[in-house]
């Protein structure tokens, strides 16, 4: 479900914003269209590393190797 709430979000503020944001300083509508996308394949690699980066941290054991009991 939250991975639902972000996409949610991001395609209602974050990536229109941008598109606007790069047609209001003078962008073409095919810059902004490449800017958009760049935005999204971002955020896109942002939570593929996070994911990968918290599932890393969270699947070590605290026990070393050598002092089972």
């Amino acid at each position: 479900m939250p991975t639902l709430d972000q996409t949610k979000s991001t395609g209602l503020a974050t990536v229109p914003g941008a598109f606007v944001g790069a047609l209001f300083g003078g962008a073409s509508p095919a810059e902004a269209a490449q800017f958009q996308l760049v935005v999204l394949a971002d955020i896109a690699l942002a939570m593929i590393v996070t994911s990968i980066v918290v599932t890393q941290i969270a699947g070590r054991t605290p026990y070393l190797a050598g002092n089972r009991a």
